[in-house]
Formats: C-alpha cells, sequence, structure tokens
C-alpha cells in the first residue's frame, strides 16, 4: 500500500496531533510487556481496540441429572455490543470449570429470541455435530441484528447433561468477543429436584416453593405425598402456612390435585427441631405411580433464616428426593474491571453493582486482595453520595469485608479499591455479595503475568483497530556491533497483522547511546505488508540502545493482542533487549507532583504547587476524582512543604465555579471571567481541583499574568521569540508549527513578557511533567532531571495523571536521565 500523497501528510498531521492530546497522551504511553533476549526479538501481546463482554449470563435446564439426555437448555444473556444478522452466539459448556461435551448429533437450536426488541427466530443456523462424536460449544447464527443493551435468550434442545457437577456456560458473540461465565448449576445423580424458592430472601414471607422429584414409591388415595424444608439449626428452617395453596402434578401422568386445606397437615418444627413438614393425602380416586416426575407447589411459605436450605419429596415407605435451596438474591447489573492488571502488583479494581436487597452493611469482594489501609471509595451513582469503606481480614476462601455503607435497595453503586492486587494471573474471576444480596455475583477479568526478564516495548499512539498509528519500539541494544553501510545490514520488523508504510521518510532509527549515529529517511524492502526490512545506512556500536520509529503504520483490522518481531541480520552482530531501565523512575510520593493524590494514614492529600490540602471526607474526595485521575499512592507529605502553592499554580475549590491562580507573594487572586482567565495567558488543563482554599489569603486586586507567574504552560513573547512555561523553566519555540501543535493541545494564548529575555527557573519545579514534541513518552522531573515513563500502567501506578502532562518544543535546559 503506498501513500505519498498530500492526503497522507495531512493524515499524518492529525496522526500526530492526536497523540497530543489528552487521550493521546495516555495512547502514547499505551506499552505492552516483551520479550526475552535473542537474535530475533518478540514482544509481549499489545492491545489493538479493547475486546468487550456480555453480562448477566444465566443458564438454566429442564434436568440436573448426570448425564440426562434430550435436557433442554435456556441461556440468556445482555448484549454489550450491537450484531448484525450475520453475526454469532457462541456457547461453551463446562464441567466443574472444564470443557465438557454436552453437544450431541441430536442437539438442536430450537430458538432465539430477543427479548428487548422482541424479534425471534424459530429457525436459527446451527449445526450440530455428526454422527458418533460431540462437542462443548455450539456456535448460534440467529439470523437477525440485535442493538447494544438487548437482552437474548437462546433455547438448545436434545443436550446431554455432563456426568460431573457443577454445570455452567460461557457465552460470547462475533462482536462481545471476551467470555462470560453463567451462574452454575448443581447436578445429582438420578433424577434431581430442581427446587426453588420464590423470592428467595431469608426469612421472607408469602413466598411460593416447588419441590420437584420422581416418587420413590407409588402413592394411592388416602396416602400422604410429605414435602419438609430443613436447616441445619433448629429455628433456620422455614415453615409452611395454613393459609397456604397445596397442588401436587403428576407430569409423568399429566393429571394434577389441589390438596385442600382439611387434607393437609403441617408439623413447623418445635423447640430442638430443623424441620418444618407438609403432609398431602391424595383425594378419592388419585394414584401416583413410582416413579412418576411430580411437581409440589406450595404458596404463602415462610423462608428460612439461612442458607442453604434442604427441600425434600417424600412417599409412604419411599426415601426422600432431597435438593439443596439457595436463599437469596445477587446484586444485579454486575461488572468488574482492572485495566493493566499485573499479578502482584498494585491496581486499581472497579465493580459496578445495582442492590437488590437494601440494608447490607457489608459489601464482601472476592478475587482479589483490596489494600492493607487503602482507600475503597463507595460511589452510590443514583444519589451522588460517597463513602469510603474499611477492608476487614480476607478470609482463608479469599473474600474479604468491607464496612461503613448500608445499601439502599435499587441505588447504582460504583466501587473502586485503589492499590488492590492479584494473587494469580490469567482469567481471573473476581466477585461481589452483600449481607443481604446474599449470592455470589461474578466476572472475570484479564490479569497478566509478571515478568523479570529483559523485555522490548511498542508503544502506538492511536490503539484503535484499522487506525493510522506511530509506532515506537524501544528497550533494544546492539549486543555485537552492527556494521551498516551495505544492504546486507539490516532491522526487520514483522506484525500480526499491521501494515507498515513503504515511504523511507516514516522510518527513523535513534541511537540514545550514540546520537551521531541515528538516522532517518533509509532504504526500506517489504513496505506495504506486515513485515519491512531497513537497511542501515550507519553502524550501530556494541551496546549502543536504540529505537525504531514508524510513522503512518495501518493498525491490524480487528481487535487483537499484537506482537512484534524484530530482528537484525548482519555479518557482523545481533541484538538483543536491554538488560535493565537503568534509571528509575521517581514515583508521586518522592517529586509531589500537581494532582497527586497522598494517602498517609486514614488522611488524602491532594498536591497543588508543592502544597498539600486536606481532603475532609469521602464525598469531597469522590467530587475531586471526578476531576482529577491520579492514582492514590501511600506516602506521606513532606515536612518541609512550601508555606503556600508555587506561583502560578491554578486551583479550583469543589462545589465552586471560581478558578484561582496563586501570585508571587503567596497570596490567591479569583478571576473574574473565563475571557480574563485567557488573556492573562492560562489553561485549563493545569487547574487543580482542590477541597478549598486551603487557608490562603485571597489578594487584592486583579489577578497577575502567566507572565508574571511563569505558570505551567504559559506562553510568553519576548522579543520576536514565544516561549513556553514549565516547571519555571522557560524553552523558545523554533517554528510556528510548534507552536501550533503546543496551542492545539493546551488552547493557550500568548501574552507579552516585559523586557527582552525571558525569566527562567535554573531547574524545573519537582513533578512537572512533559512531552518533547516529536518523541513518543511522557518524562517527569526531579531534582532538576527528566526520568521517562516506560509504560502507562507505570505511569498511572506511579501516581501522576495525564492532565497535566504539557507539550514542550524542545528539552531546553532540562537534563534527561541516562538511558
Amino acid at each position: 500500500m503506498s501513500i505519498h500523497s498530500s492526503t497522507y501528510r495531512r493524515l499524518m498531521a492529525m496522526a500526530g496531533a492526536a497523540a497530543l492530546t489528552a487521550g493521546g497522551l495516555g495512547a502514547v504511553l499505551a506499552t505492552s510487556g516483551t520479550a526475552f533476549a535473542a537474535t530475533g526479538l518478540t514482544s509481549a501481546p499489545f492491545t489493538i481496540g479493547s475486546p468487550t463482554s456480555v453480562s448477566n449470563v444465566t443458564l438454566s435446564s429442564t434436568s440436573n441429572v448426570e448425564a440426562a439426555t434430550s435436557v433442554q437448555y435456556t441461556v440468556s444473556f445482555k448484549a454489550t455490543t450491537a450484531g448484525t444478522a450475520g453475526d454469532s452466539i457462541t456457547i461453551s459448556a463446562m464441567s466443574a470449570g472444564a470443557a465438557s461435551s454436552v453437544f450431541t448429533p441430536s442437539t438442536t437450536a430450537v430458538s432465539v429470541v430477543d427479548q428487548t426488541s422482541g424479534t425471534a427466530t424459530s429457525s436459527p443456523t446451527y449445526t450440530p455435530p455428526t454422527t458418533g462424536s460431540t462437542s462443548s460449544t455450539a456456535t448460534v447464527k440467529p439470523g437477525f441484528a440485535w442493538s447494544a443493551g438487548d437482552v437474548i435468550t437462546v433455547v438448545l434442545g436434545g443436550v446431554t447433561n455432563p456426568s460431573t457437577s457443577p454445570l455452567s456456560v460461557s457465552v460470547a458473540t462475533t462482536t462481545d468477543t471476551n467470555p462470560v461465565n453463567s451462574n452454575s448449576l448443581n447436578l445429582t445423580a438420578g433424577y434431581s429436584p430442581t427446587d426453588s424458592a420464590n423470592p428467595a430472601i431469608p426469612s421472607d414471607t408469602g413466598v411460593t416453593w416447588t419441590f420437584e422429584g420422581a416418587a420413590p414409591t407409588a402413592v394411592a388415595a388416602g396416602q400422604a405425598v410429605t414435602v419438609s424444608d430443613a436447616a441445619a439449626t433448629a429455628g433456620e428452617e422455614g415453615s409452611f402456612t395454613t393459609g397456604g395453596t397445596y397442588t401436587i402434578v403428576d407430569n409423568t401422568s399429566g393429571k394434577s390435585y389441589v390438596i385442600p386445606a382439611s387434607d393437609v397437615s403441617i408439623t413447623n418444627g418445635g423447640t430442638g427441631a430443623t424441620t418444618s413438614t407438609a403432609s398431602l393425602t391424595l383425594p378419592s380416586g388419585a394414584s401416583i405411580a413410582k416413579g412418576d416426575q411430580l411437581t409440589v407447589t406450595v404458596t404463602e411459605a415462610v423462608n428460612g433464616s439461612t442458607s442453604p436450605q434442604t427441600f425434600s419429596l417424600n412417599t409412604p415407605t419411599g426415601t426422600a428426593v432431597t435438593g439443596s435451596v439457595v436463599l437469596g438474591t445477587s446484586v444485579s447489573g454486575f461488572s468488574a474491571s482492572a485495566p493493566g492488571a499485573v499479578v502482584g502488583v498494585a491496581t486499581n479494581v472497579t465493580l459496578d453493582f445495582t442492590s437488590n436487597v437494601g440494608g447490607s452493611t457489608t459489601l464482601d469482594v472476592s478475587g482479589f486482595t483490596p489494600a492493607s489501609g487503602g482507600v475503597n471509595l463507595l460511589t452510590n451513582l443514583t444519589t451522588g453520595i460517597q463513602h469510603s469503606l474499611t477492608a476487614g481480614t480476607t478470609s482463608s476462601s479469599g473474600v474479604t469485608p468491607l464496612t461503613g455503607y448500608t445499601t439502599v435497595s435499587g441505588d447504582k453503586y460504583e466501587l473502586v479499591s485503589y492499590g488492590a492486587t492479584f494473587a494469580s494471573s490469567g482469567s481471573v474471576s473476581v466477585g461481589l455479595y452483600t449481607t443481604k444480596d446474599t449470592v455470589p455475583a461474578t466476572q472475570n477479568v484479564s490479569v497478566a503475568a509478571a515478568s523479570s526478564a529483559p523485555q522490548i516495548q511498542v508503544t502506538t499512539s492511536n490503539s484503535s483497530p484499522g487506525a493510522l498509528s506511530n509506532w515506537t519500539v524501544s528497550n533494544v541494544e546492539a549486543q555485537t556491533a552492527l556494521t551498516g553501510g551495505t544492504s546486507s545490514d539490516t532491522l526487520t520488523l514483522t506484525s500480526t497483522g499491521a501494515t507498515f508504510p513503504n515511504y523511507g521518510p516514516d522510518y527513523t532509527v535513534t541511537d540514545l547511546t550514540t546520537p551521531s549515529d541515528s538516522f532517518s529517511i533509509p532504504s526500506i524492502i517489504g513496505g506495504g505488508t506486515d513485515s519491512v526490512t531497513i537497511e542501515l545506512p550507519n553502524g550501530l556500536a556494541q551496546g549502543d540502545k536504540f529505537t525504531v520509529s514508524v510513522n503512518g503504520v495501518i493498525n491490524p483490522g480487528t481487535t487483537l493482542n499484537d506482537t512484534l518481531d524484530l530482528a537484525a541480520s548482519s555479518a557482523a552482530g545481533t541484538i538483543e533487549a536491554a538488560t535493565a531501565v537503568v534509571t528509575a523512575v521517581p514515583t508521586a510520593t518522592t517529586t509531589y507532583p500537581n494532582g497527586a493524590l497522598i494517602q498517609s494514614g486514614g488522611q488524602i492529600d491532594v498536591v497543588a504547587g508543592g502544597y498539600a490540602f486536606g481532603i475532609p471526607s469521602p464525598t469531597v474526595f469522590g467530587k475531586i476524582r471526578a476531576m482529577d485521575k491520579s492514582g492514590v499512592v501511600a506516602g506521606s507529605f513532606p515536612t518541609a512543604s512550601a508555606p503556600a502553592p508555587a506561583p502560578g499554580t491554578l486551583i479550583n475549590p469543589v462545589g465552586t465555579s471560581g478558578y484561582w491562580v496563586v501570585g508571587t507573594n503567596g497570596e490567591i487572586y479569583q478571576f473574574s471571567s473565563m475571557s480574563q482567565f485567557m488573556k492573562d495567558g492560562y489553561i485549563t488543563s493545569q487547574v487543580i481541583p482542590v477541597p478549598n482554599t486551603g487557608g490562603l489569603t485571597a489578594g487584592a486586586g486583579a489577578p497577575p499574568t502567566a507572565a508574571n507567574t511563569m505558570a505551567n504552560g504559559a506562553l510568553v513573547q519576548f522579543g520576536s521569540t514565544i516561549y513556553e512555561y514549565a516547571g519555571g523553566i522557560a524553552t523558545g519555540i523554533a517554528t510556528p508549527a510548534q507552536l501550533a501543535a503546543i496551542q492545539k493541545v493546551t488552547g493557550a494564548m500568548v501574552v507579552m513578557g516585559s523586557g527582552s529575555t525571558p525569566t527562567s527557573a535554573s531547574t524545573s519545579a519537582n513533578g512537572t511533567l512533559v512531552q518533547p514534541l516529536g518523541k513518543a513518552g511522557v518524562w517527569v522531573s526531579n531534582s532538576g532531571t527528566l526520568y521517562q515513563f516506560m509504560s502507562a500502567s507505570q505511569f498511572t501506578t506511579d501516581g501522576y495523571s495525564f492532565q497535566y502532562v504539557l507539550p514542550v518544543a524542545m528539552t531546553g535546559s532540562y537534563t534527561l536521565s541516562s538511558i
């Protein structure tokens, strides 16, 4: 594929600009894991796009008997992403967590119904296994389109139950490709009861109980069918009532009997008893044969107080058929996410759910461990009220209780556990239940394995499938010298599905150790494909670390985890992954950047201009978090902190519309309008949400301009040169194109400075975040030196926010850390 036209240049300009937006800065750092030392290197998968999942997957079966045949499964789920008439639904069966071959040649797709739109088909496309074979997966094509959010039900007949309990299924679609598990069904040998209590709330009244089972012996008129409810502890069983309706249905013979109250004998336990029973005497002329499948329905019952309850069905001299009934509901709309999670590394876990039964005082979470003393922020999305929950001791089964709030029935919630850790990698089940919604709701999240191997890294400016993107391969060094200067000395890049440009100026090899050996506009072979070879006009010395940048890569067209192979072909040398990142990047607890959220014990401070603003309550913390996406990091604020924020610091007390700036005298000045704010040279991305004005003195008169305060992002003109301030250092802007690129991101207006040369600090303020134009990556200042982050996860885990990153024209007076 060849792109040489002005259209290409415009696309490249757009791609470059996009990389400098707030979102683009994050995408620039969307770095993957990487590979091991070898003559050919392969990166670990890096994500193109974000796979989505269905939700609310449920499974019901007409039989819960192990190895039962001619069973009908009903699978329901909610689609997250719309599908077309050509898309399909994949249902995979599992027995005790492993794939189970339940679909046979007799299996058919009975129906598919979109419950939301009402669209249905009685003849969906499904190909059963060939004669003599079985399958654990059924792929059904409904033949109609569905919308995001639609609830879809699939009915499969002629299924054979697995021989091992429990039974569950996972569901994915062509558009929601990440499989999600259903509830589990316990299977038992023989004809299994499918007993139920509706509603299934402990101690609830007016409940309908259903008992199912095969009659152990025949029952004649005048004899009784006995049903019972039992609990492990006396007084915790349910009870029958005289006002209830008692019905026996013989599913085998098709006969039904409503038993009058005079023929119902009830025994509701008593002191020391653990079982309540109801004996239902068959009327004259009625009979039940041995083995007939019975359904007994009881209304107006009272549920027991504990779960599970044991339901039993018995006939005269026959052995009771028993089943377990789980009392309790689960929260609805449950979803779990942990972006960039790595086993053993602190991350943020977000759980969204709706409370079905209010009054819960404890949220129990599983699958991860909340940080000891960390922040667990619960936001009531219905009311906006927020609470910080306290984590209790994690049990041996991996459940951690969180207390400090009472839920409200029907309200939607978001729980964010900051600094949580995962003990295992892969697809990890994360769960939540409460003291009222007692049945766990679960969803799998992806957790990456830890890696200590030397690694190359891949960054992309745009991770969307099929998008035009700039790629950078870094953390690579020459194991031995690469000669260069001949067509036999090359570097080859091979992707999985990407298309590399065939235009030499789009390629740059930067020698980080010996900059004079860097080169661009090389001769290339294989452009327009997923593998391209770059000829080396200059050599790379042994031990030199280098990067390869490629502009205008077309990302793979579908969502996938891509990998990149990098290999050298030279008689003289080979390449390897750099042995380590030489310089450790200081965390927010060292640099105290703007917007940092520092937790010390039970107190969280937000940092603005080196000044700590104490956050007084979870509600205020939630409001700050809505505007400031910094991760909470544990530490302490330095005792020698400034008595006032640094001049030029911009703050916005929560709950107000006012913007304030700190003057050179330490007092704060409020802007009268947004027009004044902009004309004075300030930019909104540098405004820090704070809980209040921090006891600072309000100054009299108009606010000082950005030229006087040297505010971050200010563009100040001295003579014929425009300078940009970042961390107090004034960096000259060399070209109109550089100025346009900076203003594209910050929106800063140029203001006039006094005199012919700018005032500038000798070193940039600690915590200053910059991205030099034309470079992939973000740097932070500490003690006069800039340190580069190696990944987006490192950036966020270390407590920084992309909001406060400034594009700069050049490094100027900044000192770069060794790499």
